[in-house]
């Protein structure tokens, strides 16, 4: 009788499942086995082998996007490389000059200027400017500026570009920028002085602040002289 009581009143075993069986009466049993026992067998699982078949499938198209980047035509290096290449064309069609009467004149914006650029031309230029800064008291300007206030200065139809190299001599820490139709200015020059070829009649593409514009012997060369004023003061 003793021993009969003791086996009524003995905690039942728990029946031990099948590996990867789920509680019936928890609907997250599958979860909370895998957590416990390692990676489930079901093929929808995370297993070693299908990570490894997943990465192998991926690689081709990874390599087939590497190409692709490489052809597209934002390349950095390719756009560096087609503007050199129009930047070569263009200063190379900027000076080759054309020849008449034994002249010689101006390749950018042809027939826009009707003087020549040849070494004659070069010549009256410069004896030009020195007649005119002998005129006004050896002096390259009349304007009341104020040196440390001066940052940026434009000179228009700056021909050999003495007017500007001796401005930046004056104004050593100002940015003096010279534009003409033709690049015959010098090569060396103070290291704030700088020349670009353009065409001040055409529409002005970069809107630069200058606290001195200078615009002299332009009188034949300017055809819209009120278009001029209003883009120097806009």
């Amino acid at each position: 009788m003793g021993d009969s009581s003791k086996k009524d009143f003995s905690p039942p075993r728990a029946v031990e499942s099948a590996p990867g069986a789920a509680d019936p009466a928890s609907p997250h049993g599958r979860v909370a086995e895998q957590s416990t026992s390692g990676p489930a067998t079901s093929p929808q699982g995370s297993s070693p082998h299908a990570a490894e078949d997943f990465s192998h499938a991926s690689e081709p198209d990874g390599v087939a996007l590497e190409a692709d980047a490489g052809n597209t035509p934002n390349d950095p290096a390719e756009m560096d490389e087609r503007i050199s290449n129009y930047t070569a064309s263009l200063a190379s069609s900027v000076v080759d000059y054309p020849i008449e009467y034994g002249r010689r004149y101006h390749a950018f914006r042809p027939g826009v200027y009707a003087f020549p650029n040849d070494e004659a031309e070069m010549d009256r230029l410069d004896m030009s400017h020195a007649v005119k800064v002998r005129s006004i008291g050896n002096k390259l300007f009349l304007a009341p500026l104020e040196k440390e206030k001066v940052h940026r200065i434009l000179d228009i139809g700056t021909g050999t570009g003495i007017w500007a190299i001796e401005m930046g001599d004056v104004f050593e820490n100002a940015e003096i920028i010279g534009i003409d139709l033709s690049p015959i200015q010098p090569k060396w020059v103070p290291p704030n002085v700088k020349f670009e070829v353009d065409d001040v009649e055409s529409p002005w593409v970069v809107s630069c602040k200058y606290n001195y514009i200078m615009c002299r012997h332009m009188v034949a060369s300017i055809l819209d002289w009120p278009k001029l004023v209003r883009n120097i003061y806009e």
